[in-house]
């Protein structure tokens, strides 16, 4: 457990009363000699900053976390609570960046920390370091699917379509393959102009359930197959006659052929 938590039970079994934790009483007040003086510093310090937060003095609340990691800088959860109030307070990124890398290298399994240094590089649009900060998270927690997703959109930001493909490619080899994993393909293919490649996906959506016809149509309208996609988005409309994307990609398509009784026809099941 971690140290930090391990000295607030203590805390609380020392200082709780008796008619309030029965487990205070069984353990008796030899527990007492298990928190440090140093401890006790520590967690009366946390507390405090914890105090300062509520009200708002934020300024005052750093100077009370600075006080617990030098008591006990081996301690993650200072640093993590300085870099929090450094992004979502202060807007100070850098500060911030710093503070949560402290605590990860104090903690490096805390999901928690993770996640605030994504919000630092969204802010930053660093799709380079928000891709390590995925690949420690699969490191982590490698049954996660979500982040194998992300960190294969981090390769398609960065245009690395070839990385991205390898990286789908590993992720379904582990997890199996997915629609999130075939879309990811589809996304890849359409950006690099692929069109064979785009609708073999498209009609491996399809086969998973009606509902891809939507992926497949638009497929074809990325590639000005207007035709294949006014069948595909009729298709859709068999099973869904009223999703909204098919009637107002038919109206547009229509709309532009100049088409006025189909055009006519679709904003009749639009009103």
């Amino acid at each position: 457990m971690n140290k930090f938590f391990t000295t607030i039970l203590l805390y609380w079994i020392i200082f709780t009363p008796a008619h309030v934790s029965g487990q205070a009483l069984q353990k008796g007040p030899s527990e007492d000699k298990k928190v440090t003086g140093q401890e006790k510093q520590f967690i009366h310090a946390y507390f405090e900053a914890e105090r300062y937060k509520l009200l708002e003095d934020y300024e005052q609340s750093i100077i009370e976390y600075q006080k617990c990691i030098s008591l006990i800088p081996q301690e993650s959860s200072p640093y993590y609570q300085i870099g929090k109030l450094q992004l979502y307070v202060f807007n100070d990124l850098s500060n911030a960046d710093y503070y949560i890398n402290e605590a990860i290298s104090l903690d490096p399994k805390n999901e928690w920390y993770y996640y605030d240094l994504l919000t630092i590089y969204g802010l930053q649009n660093n799709i380079k370091e928000k891709q390590k900060v995925y690949e420690n998270l699969i490191q982590i927690d490698p049954e996660n699917e979500f982040y194998y997703f992300e960190h294969i959109k981090s390769f398609i930001e960065m245009e690395n379509y070839r990385g991205a493909l390898k990286s789908i490619k590993n992720t379904e080899k582990k997890l199996g393959v997915s629609n999130q994993s075939l879309r990811l393909s589809k996304e890849v293919y359409i950006q690099q102009n692929k069109l064979k490649e785009a609708e073999k996906i498209g009609n491996k959506l399809v086969e998973r359930s009606p509902l891809f016809y939507s992926d497949l149509a638009e497929i074809y309208m990325h590639f000005s197959q207007y035709e294949k996609a006014i069948t595909t988005y009729n298709k859709l409309l068999e099973f869904f006659p009223r999703n909204p994307s098919a009637l107002i990609a038919l109206h547009k398509i229509y709309y532009n052929k100049k088409d006025i009784k189909n055009e006519e026809n679709i904003l009749f099941k639009i009103a």
